[in-house]
């Protein structure tokens, strides 16, 4: 087993290079990338939010592909549980 380990670029055109190349060449492996660079997590074939509410640590996992480009995000996510007081 081996393991590859990506610094993360801080600019755009790097960013985006890495991110090309973990597409185009594994193909039959998975990663876990943490990234708010909107040009990463673009290419990613899933997407896994995990956010906390109501004391508790949830996730959400979403499939990017089924988004309409120009669908506004709140439209397109599922609603939140709002917290109520207690």
């Amino acid at each position: 087993m081996s393991s590859v380990v990506f610094l993360h670029p801080a600019d755009f055109k790097n960013v985006s290079i890495v991110a090309h190349y973990i597409k185009e060449r594994t193909r039959n492996a998975q990663f876990v990338i943490i990234s708010l660079r909107n040009n990463m997590f673009e290419l990613a074939d899933r997407l896994v939010g995990i956010y906390k509410t109501n004391n508790a640590t949830k996730s959400i996992a979403i499939n990017p592909a089924e988004f309409v480009v120009g669908t506004p995000a709140a439209a397109a996510l599922p609603a939140l549980p709002v917290p109520t007081a207690a």
